[in-house]
């Protein structure tokens, strides 16, 4: 089983892509970050937010994965978490610097399709949301070159099927 994880910045793409995939009859593992503020809880209004999403995320891959023989993809991942934390100056949550390296694929979009309503929803400054996108893909790399245990790719496609095709190209969907 393959781990392979679709990230970018807020409004690439990664959710309509993960949806695309899951209506192809692949497993795929929901934004998990979404799902909790959804359920009320974000940065803004409780201290452990980080700990709740990674154990969250961990939950969740697991009750998805279980099983699987082949790829799984993840919209978003613990290495948003990572980012996110060092952005805020938070200490990471215990285990999520180990568990970061387990994927076999990343796939970074390069791209930005709403920031507009992102921006408005996080209350976040353009330059901020700017600087999120760069971290994210800023640690993947950093994991990339110094462990050497997934692929990276950047995106550059700004279309759904384009996304799909380079993806499924990669990894001979």
């Amino acid at each position: 089983m393959n781990k392979v994880v679709i990230a970018g910045g807020a409004g690439a793409g990664k959710t309509r892509l993960i949806n695309y995939l899951g209506a192809r009859g692949y497993r795929v593992v929901p934004e998990v970050i979404t799902l909790l503020n959804n359920e009320g809880l974000n940065p803004g209004n409780c201290d452990s937010f980080f700990d709740k999403t990674f154990d969250k995320q961990l939950s969740l891959e697991e009750s998805i994965i279980c099983g699987a023989d082949d790829y799984v993809f993840l919209d978003r991942s613990s290495v948003d978490l990572f980012a996110l934390c060092t952005l805020s100056l938070r200490k990471p949550p215990l285990g999520l610097v180990d568990y970061v390296p387990d994927f076999s694929h990343v796939f970074f979009i390069n791209a930005v399709f709403s920031p507009g309503i992102y921006l408005r929803a996080a209350k976040m400054h353009k330059d901020d949301y700017v600087s999120f996108a760069r971290r994210i893909y800023h640690d993947l790399e950093l994991v990339h070159e110094q462990e050497g245990v997934y692929d990276l790719y950047i995106l550059e496609h700004d279309l759904t099927r384009e996304l799909y095709s380079t993806i499924a190209s990669v990894l001979a969907l």
